[in-house]
């Protein structure tokens, strides 16, 4: 799957769902390594601190302990780094809209009756975590960059 000259790699809620995601990571690894151009992945995946609000969704819930099992594989010719998404605001945005009313109030996804609402909690929240260090991220952004010519990160 990674043929031609494809050189980036997203994946948005996924990992979680894939039974063996190490053994998937071993083959992007090998495809990698043989390559000499510069290939960059990014991976975003729900942190193991926000498991209550995903009520089990999807096998598993991450940490940097997790994932270093998977950026180890791309060490001896990358340099990774990891993101924390959101916070605890964030947090409380997602089960005020979504888990509260769907999981436990069986009234539905508010975001789609309070859309405007929603999308002004999500700001004001994104931008008070971004204001402190934050020990619960809602996700992890993991960024690999293999064979990099010049850095990306700061």
């Amino acid at each position: 799957f990674l043929t031609g000259k494809a050189n980036f790699l997203l994946s948005q809620s996924a990992l979680e769902h894939i039974p063996h995601d190490l053994t998937m990571f071993q083959a992007i690894s090998r495809v990698v390594e043989q390559r000499t151009e510069p290939f960059i992945q990014v991976h975003l995946v729900p942190s193991s601190p926000c498991l209550w609000l995903y009520h089990f969704h999807g096998i598993r819930q991450y940490n940097p302990r997790t994932l270093s099992k998977i950026t180890g594989l791309f060490d001896r010719y990358s340099t990774s780094v990891l993101y924390g998404l959101g916070g605890r605001r964030c947090n409380r945005v997602h089960w005020r809209y979504i888990t509260r009313p769907i999981v436990y109030q069986k009234t539905g996804d508010l975001r789609d009756s309070r859309t405007d609402e929603y999308a002004d909690s999500v700001l004001r929240a994104v931008i008070a975590d971004m204001e402190e260090p934050q020990g619960n991220p809602a996700f992890y952004a993991l960024v690999i960059h293999s064979h990099l010519r010049s850095g990306i990160f700061p």
